[in-house]
């Protein structure tokens, strides 16, 4: 599948993000790129999103992890007291990751990957492949930081 981009413009003033929240739902993306343009009472955030088009399976299977479409999972709840551990420092790399790149959280990898790989305790590029969406680009380039951190959280629960 071959990687597309489109760009938003977003008022400062608010109302119009509609448009590219459904947008997102529909397409895997890949990174995004943000500015904000000072136009005065025309300022706006200009968004360009570089992208691929979900399979409607892929669609169905995102929103099998929304438990009524308003509520999200709580992982504290469904994961064991060591999973969530592994869980948690997964989400506080992705995190600072995330603020290092100035990109989204679920760019890097999602809350339900993240689940996957702590309740799996994923810890090779091999068993990363299996995680549903991750990627061979993602699994490149976050593989070893994401491997490290399973192998040291599991070496410190023994």
């Amino acid at each position: 599948m071959s990687l597309q981009y489109k760009v938003f413009a977003i008022s400062a003033k608010g109302g119009s993000e509609k448009e590219l929240n459904e947008f997102l739902e529909k397409v895997n993306v890949i990174t995004v790129h943000r500015e904000f343009i000072n136009n005065g009472d025309n300022s706006f955030f200009s968004i360009i999103i570089e992208y691929e088009y979900r399979k409607n399976s892929e669609i169905s299977a995102s929103n099998a992890f929304k438990s009524d479409g308003k509520k999200r999972i709580d992982y504290r709840e469904v994961l064991s007291p060591e999973d969530f551990a592994l869980y948690a420092k997964i989400r506080d790399w992705r995190a600072e990751t995330a603020k290092k790149e100035a990109v989204q959280l679920y760019t890097i990898m999602n809350n339900a990957q993240m689940a996957f790989i702590a309740q799996n305790r994923i810890q090779t590029k091999e068993g990363l492949s299996k995680v549903d969406k991750l990627g061979d680009a993602r699994i490149k380039k976050y593989g070893d930081e994401i491997i490290a951190i399973t192998k040291n959280e599991i070496n410190s629960q023994e």
